[in-house]
């Protein structure tokens, strides 16, 4: 049930916030040391005492009934941090209701408990009657009809340790809608996201726990402070609307509705239909929002009787004859063929229609074209052969009809986020359908045929949008011919129309993202980051396109870079995604002195011209923004492995990836397989984990709510227009769900935890609408440009584009919205330092990056400095930052009595800056790491660790870092030390080992030890660890160095790991015996390998025996265990892995096993062997020496066969095969840097992006005039169905030189007649009189008294240079057609 559970708890925050906003600084204390006041409670119990409130129950006595004392205030969304103290029994215990009811007897709701970390400490209780909902150390998604999602951050058993017993203690608990996080003495202790429409809660009392039981037991609580977040609106449940009618009639006497209450006339299979068929909608008491759909009564639901998917099964209706040309039914349920229903052919039992459900429960109406079946009999199956997640099939109602019936879906429900929003009050005449939130409106600014295919926008200083026309997109055009532009919208008179329009710059080629400044405009177009300069500012370039770096890879063109962005420190911020793969550099750069990148956010300096990786990983992100502390986000794909659709993102940081590969050596994915979340994963996560939508990377059913799993630009809104609450929020395009998402950045430890903020801000119902970028201008509105297509980034036919249309909106808040005339150049230094205190932020940035410029020409005004640095006293932090920022980008300097800010912020700001270059002393790095009560200024630390001259610096860093056990949990710093560490852990191994063992930091010493265990010499170090530690730490120990070890085959053995395996042989735990015989089967050790084989060739073990023995000798090409395995290829379970395995030993004995099993062998089986066979020179002779002998039909050997063999260079088999084959050419040079050329081309595709089905139609045009795929095509050359099996480079091979290995069979034969025609062909039979040539068109009989000459060719009849013929996507569509199997 993990999809069903998915679906509901992705629906995670589905509410909307008050107009207080969610960040109202509303602190108070609810208690002040003296009295009661405030609260009440029964006084027998509570009382005041040292100042602190007090629950007591006395020694020798027993509390019957819980007591609670309740504040007489209510709570909605809040902030609540105390101290609490408890004593006495062990079993002494109390909680902190929240959200609370009060009741006859007590309290019901919520209820963070408290113990003296025993039991309870950190859990959250459900006093309502659904019990514990929350363990300690996990995060917890309720879904709307009650299904859980529990993922585990930290072992419950570590919070003993937290709780300081008989002393104070630090808790908190923070609630926002529907999320609810408990930290204990600063660690997060439980995270709950509670979507349950029937019983989460909103608001509600405050209320604390005396628990009932023996005494002594005593429990204080003092420094009980609430801050207020506002007031979350919980969502409603919406009743579903009926499914319209549809008529038709219904076989009579059938009882195909079920209309009977039984299901009489029905062959009933299986224990998938207990109890049905069902009566009423069942569906949306326990899913609200879905409706069964159901007609008249009763319906068929695998789901409903059970509450499981468990049970399968088959229904199958009595025949019955088919009376009108057209039938429908109604179906719902899973998706997967496993759950359907058939249609099928009474006469034969033939299958003609199936349809599924699509992973809701609602049904919908499916229409079937009968007309060729009138008169004859069919039957239903309803088919249910899954037990897995949505592994049920709802079904009801078929009936006939005279005429198609018109499709009828489930009625649309409006998402939840959206329920909120308005008809549109501004000015759009394209009637998109746009609805806002009551006060806001949208006009259109721009429309075709003044904007087209618009990618980016900026705002120059004269507040003008610059936007790029992206016509060459989705391909790049060749060289001069680029067909994209960018042009210059202006409102000169500032009444709010951009009524003037100019091209700056045209014929540019795939454009994906463009900045202004410095004299010009900054444009990322792959392979290129291009500058055009523009110095005297008159809107034509000076010059042409300057490249200041090559090397930007455009495999996939919607990930090129993008985003382009001025940071506040100066930098030039751009994205680079993850189906790209580039080696960027300045022109010339040499390949060796190049950066690899493939996903990333990248930096260049405008000035020094320095071009670096800011943090590595990602998806296909396009959107950057800074939020108002300068921290950097980036929204992308919603992906498995980074579990969200936004990223925090810190400078150094390794994050996860969408392909979960091309990490850094010291970076672990993690192990078990592509989808596997096992073993070690040390990457960065999304900041934000709720998901989003279907599609490769979403989570299923929530694109209904979000919109979907692809977020387009990004957004922190610091303007001036819109209200306050809307602040530092974060807004991005939903690409599928034509919606503007809204997220908040929550401070979370050392960074930011990202949720949705329970309402979205925009929806547009044209369904053209592709929202791609959004910034807020000068005037503090945010515009919003619209590629207007259904064709974009997966949509790669650019003969579908419409290049036509193109618009750009503006959303204001219409009661302060006024349009601004801006020229900030024209403004002085003074004047501009001035404008880094306005509200709106593009101000603040314009002005500084202004500022940047003047001070990287020399023209910067004496005493600008000396203003900024005044700004640095600003009482508020927000000036202070942006003072601290601009004196940066002008000066470089950084004032190191920042470190001694109050804020923290600021204070990490001072360390990011003074650690962009490489620093002597660190010494006051390391007393910051060690004293700062701040997790963000320790994460600044930790991502300046990279940044330090050598490791002399970064080890004393590291060291403090690692020391505080409050960052245990924290979801950056564990990770970010050890980036910074990692390099230098290998060059000292021994005090990389001491930092393991020294630091509370699970995650860091877990990665020390992985990495370590890569490597001999740190092995060693690790195996000598394992000598002195406790069975614990062993088995874990172990566990790393098994995962660091999973891809290795062998390994040296270290120099204690005999006694490191005896002294654990015994410790009867099983999982370190398993744990040490895998170890030792790499390191060799002569007792396992004997021991395991043994097992394995016992037919008496266990099978999961045999084959966890099988799983640890399988890497290993010991070549005395041929006859072992040879043994093991005529038992089933074991003949697919042993076949190849067979392949690597040169031995005769393993040939003929083989070839005497082929013809008994399984197709896959069978080519795995002649691979097998091929790969070495004993068994190549065996083989040939069978063909030879007739033993082996020659037909069964492929070119891919006689290559492999050709290849191998031995002087006998090259003899063999000259005999049977004839003469195997060698492929030329030129032929293998063309077979590299379209490796490369498609090894390096986005496969994802390109569909098979349209290489069918190039195998078409293209080869099925000579080859035959799956019955279809002409047979000329060989039949290439089951040729998938070969690979990519067999077709390679076979395409760009098809003359290197030519069958007998496929021989150009030219026969001249004694008319003089000629005729070229291969022959298809020869008789003694005729001879039946098949030539590129015909079949033809050549009687032999008509021929004069014969020559016969070793020589293809396919053409050279086939490939050169195809645009490079049909290349690719082609090949992965090919060899895809199905």
């Amino acid at each position: 049930m993990s999809a069903r559970i998915v679906f509901v708890a992705t629906v995670s925050v589905a509410f909307s916030l008050s107009s207080a906003g969610v960040f109202a600084a509303d602190e108070k204390s609810l208690f002040y040391g003296q009295s009661l006041s405030g609260w009440e409670g029964d006084a027998k119990w509570w009382r005041v005492e040292d100042g602190a409130i007090t629950g007591e129950i006395p020694a020798g006595s027993r509390l019957n009934q819980n007591q609670f004392l309740f504040w007489s205030g209510e709570l909605h969304d809040f902030d609540l941090r105390l101290q609490y103290r408890i004593s006495g029994h062990p079993s002494a215990n109390s909680g902190v209701q929240f959200r609370c009811q009060k009741t006859l007897h007590g309290a019901a709701g919520y209820q963070a408990d408290l113990d003296g970390g025993a039991t309870w400490l950190g859990r959250i209780y459900d006093e309502h009657g659904r019990a514990l909902i929350v363990e300690r150390g996990t995060r917890t998604i309720i879904g709307q009809s009650g299904g859980r999602t529990v993922m585990a951050f930290r072992p419950a058993a570590e919070y003993k340790a937290l709780a300081k017993r008989a002393d104070w203690n630090d808790y908190r608990i923070r609630a926002i809608g529907p999320r609810m996080q408990v930290w204990v003495n600063g660690h997060l202790a439980a995270d709950l996201t509670d979507n349950e429409l029937s019983a989460h809660e909103f608001s509600g009392r405050l209320a604390i726990q005396l628990h009932s039981g023996p005494g002594p037991g005593k429990v204080q609580f003092r420094n009980i402070h609430l801050q207020s977040l506002g007031q979350t609106a919980p969502p409603q449940s919406q009743a579903p609307a009926p499914l319209a009618k549809r008529g038709g009639i219904s076989p009579e006497g059938r009882n195909l509705g079920f209309e009977e209450g039984t299901l009489r006339g029905w062959k009933v299979e299986g224990e998938a239909w207990k109890g049905n068929p069902v009566e009423g909608d069942t569906v949306t008491p326990r899913r609200p929002g879905q409706a069964s759909q159901h007609a008249g009564r009763f319906w068929v639901g695998g789901y409903e009787r059970t509450n499981s998917d468990a049970g399968q099964g088959t229904l199958t209706s009595a025949q019955f004859e088919v009376t009108h040309p057209w039938g429908s039914f109604l179906v719902g349920g899973g998706s997967q063929s496993a759950t359907r229903v058939e249609l099928g052919q009474a006469a034969d039992g033939k299958i003609f229609f199936t349809a599924s459900g699509r992973e809701v429960e609602d049904m919908r109406a499916v229409a079937v074209d009968l007309t060729k079946l009138r008169g004859k009999k069919i039957f239903i199956h309803v088919v249910d052969e899954s037990s897995g997640a949505w592994g049920h099939i709802n079904f009801d109602d078929f009936r006939f009809h005279d005429k198609q019936p018109a499709a009828i879906q489930p009625p649309r429900r409006v998402s939840p986020v959206l329920q909120h929003l308005k008809p549109n009050p501004g000015d759009d005449p394209t009637g998109s359908g746009i609805r806002v939130p009551e006060g806001f409106r949208v006009d259109l600014i721009a429309r075709e045929p003044e904007v087209t295919q618009p990618i980016a926008f900026t705002f120059d200083a004269r507040g003008r949008m610059w936007v790029v026309e992206a016509h060459s997109y989705p391909q790049r055009q060749p060289i001069g011919e680029g067909r994209d532009r960018v042009v210059i919208f202006e409102d000169a008179d500032a009444d709010g129309t951009f009524e003037t329009r100019k091209v700056f710059g045209k014929n540019l080629n795939l454009v994906s993202g463009i900045e202004v400044g410095f004299g010009g405009v900054w444009l990322g177009a792959a392979p290129h980051l291009l500058f055009i300069p523009d110095h005297d500012g008159d809107d034509v370039p000076d010059a042409k396109p300057e490249v200041l770096l090559d090397g930007w890879g455009y495999q996939d063109t919607h990930e090129t870079p993008n985003s382009l962005t001025w940071g506040p420190d100066g930098w030039l911020y751009g994205n680079h995604g993850v189906f790209n793969k580039s080696l960027v550099g300045k022109p010339g750069t040499p390949a060796s002195e190049r950066l690899r990148l493939y996903a990333c956010v990248w930096r260049y300096h405008p000035v020094r011209h320095e071009f670096e990786v800011f943090a590595r990983g990602g998806s296909n992100q396009w959107g950057i923004d800074f939020n108002d502390n300068g921290h950097l986000f980036i929204t992308h794909c919603r992906s498995y492995w980074g579990r969200g659709p936004t990223s925090f993102v810190v400078r150094g940081g390794h994050y996860w990836n969408q392909v979960n590969g091309n990490h850094a050596p010291f970076v672990s994915r993690g192990s078990g397989g592509r989808r596997s979340r096992k073993g070690l994963q040390n990457f960065l996560l999304a900041s934000a984990q709720y998901g989003h939508g279907s599609g490769g990377a979403g989570k299923p059913g929530t694109r209904a709510v979000y919109g979907g799993h692809s977020l387009v630009g990004t957004m922190i809104y610091l303007g001036d227009n819109w209200p306050s609450q809307f602040r530092d929020q974060l807004f991005t395009h939903n690409l599928h769900g034509r919606q503007m998402n809204r997220q908040l950045n929550l401070r979370s430890g050392s960074g930011y935890d990202t949720i949705h903020a329970g309402t979205d801000q925009l929806y547009v119902a044209d369904t053209n609408f592709v929202g791609v970028d959004l910034d807020y201008g000068p005037d503090g509105a945010v515009y919003m440009i619209d590629w207007v297509d259904q064709q974009h980034c997966h949509s790669p036919h650019a003969d579908r584009w419409d290049r036509s249309n193109g618009r750009i909106f503006r959303m204001a808040w219409s009661a302060t919205y006024k349009p601004v005339q801006v020229d900030l150049k024209k403004l002085s230094d003074a004047q501009l330092v001035d404008l880094q205190s306005h509200k709106n932020d593009w101000h603040v940035r314009t002005a500084r990056r202004l500022l940047q410029e003047r001070a990287a020409s020399g023209k910067l005004a004496s005493g600008t400095n000396a203003r900024l640095r005044k700004l640095l006293g600003h009482r508020e932090p927000r000036i202070v930052l942006r003072a601290m920022w601009a004196l940066y980008a002008t000066s470089g300097g950084i004032q190191e009595d920042l470190f001694r800010h109050e804020s923290d912020v600021v204070r990490s700001w001072a360390v990011s800056l003074l650690t962009e270059q490489p620093k002597s002393d660190v010494g006051q790095f390391v007393r910051l790491a060690q004293d700062d009560s701040s997790a963000m200024v320790r994460l600044a630390l930790a991502s300046a660790l990279p940044r330090l001259g050598s490791d002399a610096q970064r080890w004393p860093l590291a060291e403090a870092l690692g020391s505080h056990a409050e960052d245990n949990t924290d979801a950056y710093l564990p990770n970010m030390i050890w980036f910074g560490i990692a390099p230098a852990a290998l060059a000292d191994p021994a005090r990389a080992m001491r930092l393991a063992r020294a630091t509370p930091l699970t995650l860091l010493a877990d990665s020390i030890h992985w990495y370590l265990g890569r490597h001999d010499t740190g092995r060693e170090h690790l195996v000598a660890s394992l000598q002195t530690t406790d069975a614990a730490q062993a088995k874990r120990t172990l566990r790393l160095l098994a995962h660091s070890l999973n891809e290795r085959a062998a390994a040296p053995s270290p120099v204690g790991w005999k006694a490191v395996s005896a002294r654990y042989r015994n410790d009867g735990d099983a999982e370190t015996q398993g744990l040490l015989d895998q170890l030792g089967g790499i390191f060799g050790d002569t007792d396992v390998l004997a021991r395991n084989w043994q097992l394995l060739a016992d037919k008496n073990a266990p099978m999961v025996k045999r084959k966890t023995a099988f799983a640890l000798l399988k890497p290993r090409s010991d070549t005395g265990s041929v006859g072992n395995l040879i043994a093991l290829l005529d038992e089933p379970e074991f003949r697919a892995e042993v076949i190849p395995m067979l392949g690597r030993f040169n031995d005769a004995k393993a040939a003929a096993a083989l070839i005497s099993r082929l013809a008994k062998l399984r197709d896959a089986e069978r080519f795995t062997a002649l691979n097998a066979l091929s790969s070495q020179p004993l068994p190549a002779r065996a083989l040939l020496q069978a063909v030879r002998d007739k033993r082996l039909a020659k037909g069964e050997l492929t070119a891919l066969h006689i290559r492999q063999m050709h290849s191998l260079g031995d002087a006998r088999t090259t003899e063999l095969l000259t005999g049977i084959w004839g003469k195997v050419g060698e492929t030329s040079a030129d032929a293998k840097t063309l077979m590299a050329k379209f490796r490369t081309l498609y090894t390096e595709a986005p496969l994802w992006a390109y569909s098979a089905n349209d290489g069918r139609a190039v195998f078409d045009k293209a080869c099925a005039t000579c080859h035959q795929l799956n019955g279809q095509g002409t047979a000329i050359g060989p039949d290439l169905t089951g040729s998938w099996r070969n690979g990519l480079d067999y077709y390679l091979e076979s395409i760009v030189d098809p003359n290197a290995v030519v069958g007998e069979a496929f021989q150009l034969n030219i026969v001249t007649r004694k008319n003089g025609a000629v005729v070229a062909g291969t022959v298809l039979n020869e008789t003694a009189d005729t001879l039946t040539i098949r030539t590129l068109t015909e079949t033809l009989n050549v009687p032999r008294a008509e021929i004069k000459s014969r020559q016969v060719l070793a020589q293809s009849m396919m053409p050279l240079g086939l490939l050169n013929t195809l645009t490079q996507r049909e290349t690719i569509t082609l090949l992965k057609y090919l060899t895809n199997k199905n």
